[in-house]
């Protein structure tokens, strides 16, 4: 367990743990192996309307990742220093917070959920959290409760420690 893969989220359901992690899969047949070469465009998404906690429609992975950007930017420098600030207020991982006047972003806190760039009025926080098909309207994304950029290089520190003979697939210890 590495603390960088490891979050709360605060829903309007009361806190939620968010969890990055990798597993190394053996692939013992051709059925696997058509599993694990799928395309985003080919994985199903469902879109939760977290106030209801209800699916509203489903989507795939490339409607919403293929041109969003994985990291949100931020540049303390566009602060325009509310009285209030509002992403301090909604972030949902408390990764923001004002310390002498000045902003700050936790970027281990930080999960790039892209709310403080729908939020922020003075573009101190940019990115594209990509749009869904819903209804025949395209609609923004204005929160994720995902983060791939970290999903990619935890994904990549497991290839290199299962190339580099340092991590070691044995037998099944337990079910989850």
């Amino acid at each position: 367990m590495n603390p960088e893969y490891l979050g709360g989220f605060v829903t309007s359901a009361g806190p939620e743990c968010i969890g990055t992690w990798a597993v190394p899969i053996p692939v013992l047949n051709e059925s696997m192996l058509e599993n694990i070469k799928k395309l985003d465009r080919d994985i199903s998404l469902p879109i939760m309307d977290v106030n209801i906690r209800q699916t509203i429609c489903k989507t795939n992975y490339e409607d919403v990742w293929g041109s969003a950007d994985l990291e949100i930017e931020f540049d303390p420098n566009k602060c325009i220093n509310c009285e209030s600030c509002t992403v301090e207020l909604v972030c949902p991982m408390r990764a923001i917070t004002f310390e002498n006047g000045q902003i700050k972003r936790d970027k281990e806190r930080c999960f790039n959920c892209g709310l403080c760039a729908s939020q922020c009025i003075g573009d101190a926080f940019k990115g594209n959290l990509g749009a869904i098909n819903f209804a025949g309207k395209k609609i923004p994304i204005l929160l994720r409760q995902s983060d791939k950029a970290r999903a990619i290089r935890l994904a990549e520190k497991l290839k290199l420690q299962i190339m580099g003979g340092s991590f070691r697939i044995t037998q099944m210890v337990d079910h989850l």
